[in-house]
């Protein structure tokens, strides 16, 4: 075998190995539709899967939470929990959550971040939020007329990292970039300001 030949060959072999490993060889992420339960083995005759040896109950996935698949055996997956490598049967798993279950995650993050905004240092402006596919709409009160414009761009600022850290925490995936943003007064629903990850922050009224 000539040296150009044993290269190509070379590389046809890792081309194929990397399309076949590629799903699992960086712990490609399914997330769990169910409390999935898990066992020691790809098999159910390997008893289910405790944490640890004091544990009193076996582990079960937390569902609709994304983990790092290991390896496939059969309609077996073998994921990452916190460095332990428990097997679950792969009906139990998905490349990504179901429409339904994403759009009840986003209402949920919605209601929440209405209720903390409510809540805290910013409850005299904040007025309520609505989503509408990638555009976010924060309503706001007279209050928002006080503010000087930095104090604005700081609300605005404050109010999405607190609304993309809700997402996080219900593993959303997402970026801030994914997002447009804009500020409009509560009653009148006048538009007041606006963002996006391009133009940044800009007042669209004056006063």
């Amino acid at each position: 075998m000539n040296k150009k030949h044993a290269i190509s060959t070379a590389v046809a072999v890792i081309v194929f190995t990397l399309s076949v490993l590629a799903p699992y060889a960086w712990g490609a992420q399914k997330y769990a539709l169910l409390y999935c339960q898990t066992y020691n083995g790809p098999s159910k005759e390997g008893g289910e899967f405790f944490f640890k040896p004091t544990a009193q109950k076996s582990l079960t996935l937390n569902m609709n939470e994304p983990y790092s698949v290991l390896k496939e055996e059969g309609n077996w997956l073998q994921v990452d929990v916190f460095g332990k490598t428990p097997w679950v049967e792969k009906d139990c798993m998905a490349g990504k959550l179901p429409d339904a279950t994403l759009r009840n995650i986003h209402k949920e993050r919605l209601e929440s971040f209405n209720k903390v905004q409510s809540e805290n240092n910013r409850k005299h402006i904040h007025a309520g939020a609505r989503q509408e596919g990638n555009k976010l709409v924060f309503l706001v009160s007279d209050r928002w007329n006080d503010l000087s414009s930095d104090m604005k761009e700081a609300y605005v600022r404050e109010s999405m990292v607190l609304f993309m850290s809700m997402g996080g925490a219900r593993q959303i995936s997402e970026k801030a970039d994914d997002y447009t943003l804009e500020i409009r007064h509560s009653r009148s629903d006048q538009m007041l300001a606006k963002w996006d990850s391009l133009w940044g922050f800009k007042l669209t009224d004056k006063r």
